[in-house]
């Protein structure tokens, strides 16, 4: 029973560092998104669009975790590691085959896909039902 607590105790604070790792990059990026979005002022192109950025700062974050590793791989201690060190190392990590478009385009390519055609199914049903536009809401 103590090594359950124990395995969930860590589970839930490895999620917790992820989840805050460069937590002010994605929250500014968010934000311009946001106000980008809201500027356009169509409903059915903000749910997309949000989706988009959302994807793309899941990309950005995983090419600076896997830049993050490699940079300790080298011998770098966490402690000198600034925040900026972290997003200049993403070329390098393309360099040395760590992050790899053929393994990544893929993902990234279904996420938006798969993104636009419930966007584009929420905005059909919402065209139907004319006054009661909620499915894009759901979606």
């Amino acid at each position: 029973m103590n090594t359950l607590l124990v395995s969930i105790t860590d589970f839930i604070q490895l999620a917790w560092e992820r989840l805050t790792d460069g937590f002010a990059i994605k929250t500014v990026m968010a934000i311009f998104a946001t106000i980008g979005i809201w500027l356009l002022g169509l409903k059915h192109v903000q749910v997309l669009g949000i989706f988009i950025c959302l994807v793309f700062i899941d990309l950005l974050t995983k090419w600076v975790a896997i830049a993050y590793q490699m940079l300790l791989d080298m011998g770098a201690s966490p402690e000198n590691i600034r925040m900026t060190d972290k997003y200049w190392a993403i070329p390098a990590a393309f360099g040395k085959g760590l992050i790899s478009s053929k393994h990544m385009r893929k993902p990234f390519g279904d996420k938006v896909l798969s993104y636009v055609l419930l966007t584009s199914a929420a905005w059909c049903f919402d065209y139907m039902a004319q006054p009661y536009t909620f499915a894009v809401t759901l979606v």
